[in-house]
């Protein structure tokens, strides 16, 4: 088994994370949830639209993809990790 391209594959995985969750969580930060006062109740929209509720889909679908580079990140490093005991296995037989 050659370790080069599993190794590489870890790494291309976890640069993906990171570049995913820079992206969720600039998504998340600039996110603008307006605050209501908390005696006034919310109208149900009348075209059948709600921006309120579209923005927090928005939010709730960065805050998902926030979780899933988080997992792939952590699935990552196990493939790196992996490699790298391999490979200091192959090189402890070898010595």
């Amino acid at each position: 088994m050659a370790i080069n391209p599993v190794l590489s594959a870890g790494l291309s995985g976890l640069n993906a994370s990171i570049r995913g969750t820079a992206s969720a969580a600039h998504d998340i930060a600039t996110q603008q949830v307006p605050r209501a006062p908390p005696q006034q109740v919310a109208k149900a929209p009348e075209n059948g639209q709600d921006s309120a509720a579209s923005k927090r889909r928005s939010l709730d679908e960065a805050l998902v993809d926030l979780k899933l580079y988080e997992h792939q990140g952590k699935a990552s490093v196990e493939v790196i990790q992996a490699a790298d005991e391999l490979l200091g296995t192959l090189l402890d037989e070898l010595a």
